[in-house]
Parts: structure tokens; sequence; C-alpha cells
């Protein structure tokens, strides 16, 4: 059943979207970078059940390009921020880093409408 698992995925991203900017509120370093984690991790799954071929996301995204997400090119930049802050324990991320890292995986959620 495609439609349910649209509607769940989106269900699932708007709950996962409303933590992510809860984290964002706080301001914290840990929760910038849990932030940047959760956003990314949403992202794979959509695309997995969206049916995006290949083992994790850095494969899924060298399967699209900007005709299916106009940014492409920026999602694939924050998803090396993304590997940086899970290999390197002490990477400091700042605020307005996050913001911007955040602020292109809306437009992606936006663009899949999942989140308005």
């Amino acid at each position: 059943d495609v439609l349910g698992k649209v509607s769940m995925s989106k269900r699932r991203t708007l709950k996962a979207w409303k933590q992510i900017k809860k984290r964002l509120r706080s301001g914290r370093m840990n929760d910038l970078k849990l932030a940047v984690l959760e956003a990314d991790k949403v992202l794979d799954v959509v695309l997995r059940m969206a049916g995006y071929p290949g083992v994790n996301l850095d494969e899924r995204l060298e399967q699209m390009d900007s005709s299916q997400l106009s940014n492409i090119e920026e999602v694939r930049q924050a998803h090396k921020f993304r590997k940086r802050i899970s290999s390197e324990p002490d990477f400091v991320i700042s605020y307005n880093d996050t913001l911007v890292i955040i602020g292109i995986y809306k437009q992606a959620f936006q663009e899949l409408n999942l989140i308005e």
C-alpha cells in the first residue's frame, strides 16, 4: 500500500521535524549535532521508502539529480557534515552552520511534500 506508506512517512517526518526544531531551539552543541543527524536519517528513510536504490544515503543521493531534488548538491554537502559529526567526536558545529544545514534538509523535505 504505497499511499499508506506515504501517509505514514509524512506523519513520522512531521514528528521528527518538530523534534529537530526543538533541538535547534535549545542551542546546545549536542542538540545541534543531533538535529543534523536526525534530519539526515529522515531523508535516508524517506528516499529508501520511495524506492531509491542503494545500501546507504550516499548511494541513494548518487542516484538523484536536480530534476528530482533541486538542491541535491547542497544535500550532498549537508550529508558530508553529518558524516563528520558522526565520525569526529570533537567536531564543533556553530549554531549558524546548523541553521544552514537544517535549512537544506527543510527545502528537500518541502520538495518531497513531507513538510509545509
